[in-house]
């Protein structure tokens, strides 16, 4: 798999700023469907953090019980300017970084990736990141489109066999293949846990 240069890079975030400026959302239909799979295996958690997430993070969700929160993503700044998106900003975010590789290791107990790995530089490097910041114990939910044509917002064409190759070293909770239900094409739903 291609990484994506620093520049084309560039484009694609401003393509993403564009995207959310001018969408149509409303996260509850979305947390719905991610939550419909996830929801029997969350707890409450220590340190929670979203990976690509967007204006409006998944741990915004009152089913997300955290002590503390941490956003990932490198718009996190522009989002907050978008006036939209704030009524669903229920609670503070403690901490905030562009990208993975910003934060710290081993302090994540619960990790929430959805729909965001097809977007990043390096899938195969941002994916070794996730692994890096779970504690021990920790677990990844994580929701990807698979065998999607790329595209200038999506510029990585995952499989599940890819996926499955990264995420050998977690303990797999739950592998659900499922047609996506707004882009008609595959997705799989993860869930995992750091065993080392």
């Amino acid at each position: 798999m291609n990484n994506v240069t620093a520049e084309k890079f560039q484009e694609i975030q401003s393509g993403e700023l564009g995207w959310w400026t001018h969408a149509n959302f409303n996260p509850q239909i979305e947390w719905k469907f991610y939550l419909d799979v996830f929801e029997s295996h969350l707890r409450p958690f220590k340190r929670v953090v979203d990976i690509g997430c967007g204006p409006v993070p998944i741990f915004m969700n009152p089913k997300i019980e955290a002590s503390e929160v941490t956003a990932v993503d490198p718009l996190w700044e522009e989002y907050l300017k978008l006036d939209k998106y704030t009524q669903w900003h229920t609670r503070p975010v403690d901490h905030h970084y562009a990208d993975v590789d910003q934060a710290p290791s081993h302090q994540f107990d619960g990790v929430f990736f959805l729909n965001a790995l097809d977007h990043v530089r390096c899938p195969k490097e941002t994916l070794d990141g996730v692994q890096r910041i779970l504690t021990c114990d920790g677990l990844l939910f994580l929701f990807v489109d698979i065998d999607k044509s790329i595209d200038y917002l999506h510029p990585h064409r995952l499989t599940q066999s890819w996926l499955m190759m990264e995420l050998a070293g977690m303990e797999t909770l739950v592998v659900k293949n499922n047609q996506s239900w707004k882009h008609k094409n595959r997705v799989v739903y993860y869930v995992g846990r750091k065993i080392t």
